[in-house]
């Protein structure tokens, strides 16, 4: 892409585009995706190589609900998620969130319960729920109330598959 390229100091830009990798148009799904399947298989103690079929089949023999607090394309990366897999999602978001981002989760067949304040205390809101129900998972991609990085470093890992994607273009471009 030459326009921005224009800018001083910088030589090229390289785009890589993710908005139809998986019929999901934001590269959010990569780390929501795999945060997904890291809570099911640590909840229901699956393996790690396990497919999509088995996963779903191991999350719908417990009745799990996702529980989650965000206010955008994450939240619904996450609901997409579970959507593919059918397995009820709930979505607590602040009351600041966008008709577009209410509107995106429902049409990924998510409960949407707004609280009154800002997404904080959404995802207070969500982690008291995931501490109380045993069947709630909650998938933390703003805060740590899930007691620790882990889900953090589990979302940051669903981009390794992008970027590795990068990494040849890139090393062709310089060579």
């Amino acid at each position: 892409m030459e326009l921005p390229a224009r800018e001083p100091g910088v030589g090229f830009v390289l785009i890589k585009d993710e908005t139809s990798r998986t019929g999901f148009p934001f590269a959010a799904v990569l780390g929501a995706s795999r945060a997904c399947f890291r809570a099911i298989a640590e909840r229901l103690n699956i393996p790690l190589d396990s497919d999509i079929g088995a996963t779903k089949l191991a999350a719908h023999t417990r009745y799990l609900t996702l529980v989650n607090a965000s206010e955008g394309n994450f939240s619904c990366a996450v609901a997409y998620t579970w959507r593919i897999l059918g397995i009820p999602v709930r979505a607590d978001l602040p009351s600041t969130a966008t008709q577009v981002t209410i509107e995106n989760l429902r049409s990924e067949r998510a409960e949407v319960i707004l609280c009154p304040k800002a997404v904080a205390q959404a995802a207070i809101t969500a982690h008291s729920s995931a501490v109380h129900r045993k069947e709630d998972i909650l998938i933390d991609g703003l805060t740590s109330l899930s007691g620790s990085s882990r889900q953090a470093q589990w979302i940051v890992y669903g981009y390794e598959t992008m970027l590795c994607e990068l990494d040849l273009p890139v090393k062709t471009f310089f060579t």
